[in-house]
């Protein structure tokens, strides 16, 4: 979003991004459970979400694998995906649960084995990503647009290209493979959702207020109320 503001001339030379943050909630780790080959998608239901790359995903995966997703948007790209999981003869390995409030999405990450973010669009940050680390739960994620600015691969979530279902289905194949390798993200993946919370985003956000403020015009409007 700062690269193309800049582009556009919109923006002066100094300019500060202030990451959004999520609720400390998120950061309540659950317990790590057997691998299950359970896949959860969590946001927008919209085709730059890519999640039609994690539907295809599921050919490439043991048949025990399924699909959760959470959200709402284009009904039509929900009918499509539909289509699609039934031509790929997993329908019955894909389910639509709608909506979820804040307050219900931290046992739906926890439900999880693996959080997959499969963006095709330069998402603006993206904030599902890290409550899935801030849960304990490994991701796996495109890192496309500011999701790359904390992602890191094989360190706190596994990257696979966009549009690429194969690739996302080998990273899952390697987390359900490599216990040390899910420790791994798991730890990281908390502390690095740490490190973005709304407290933390709230803060910033004030410094940078004040910082703006020209010198003198704090005292002088004390002055003046007084």
């Amino acid at each position: 979003t700062l690269e193309r503001a800049r582009e556009v001339r919109l923006l002066e030379a100094r300019t500060t991004v202030v990451h959004p943050g999520i609720d400390e909630r998120f950061l309540e780790r659950a317990t790590p459970e057997p691998w299950r080959w359970r896949l959860v998608y969590v946001g927008r239901i919209d085709r730059q979400k890519g999640i039609d790359t994690a539907v295809a995903a599921l050919r490439h995966l043991p048949p025990e694998a399924t699909l959760t997703i959470w959200g709402s948007g284009d009904d039509s790209y929900v009918a499509e995906m539909k289509a699609l999981s039934d031509r790929l003869g997993v329908g019955e390995r894909v389910s639509f649960e709608g909506f979820a409030s804040t307050d219900e999405l931290r046992p739906v990450y926890a439900a999880a084995d693996v959080v997959v973010f499969p963006v095709r669009w330069n998402e603006p940050f993206g904030l599902v990503p890290l409550e899935a680390m801030g849960v304990g739960r490994p991701v796996v994620t495109t890192a496309r647009g500011g999701t790359a600015e904390f992602v890191r691969d094989g360190s706190n979530a596994l990257v696979f290209p966009a549009d690429d279902a194969a690739a996302l289905a080998r990273c899952v194949e390697r987390l359900a493979c490599e216990e040390t390798l899910r420790s791994r993200l798991r730890e990281e993946g908390h502390r690095t959702a740490a490190q973005y919370t709304v407290a933390r985003f709230a803060e910033l956000t004030v410094q940078e207020i004040l910082r703006s403020v020209p010198a003198g015009i704090g005292s002088a409007r004390s002055r003046e109320g007084g």
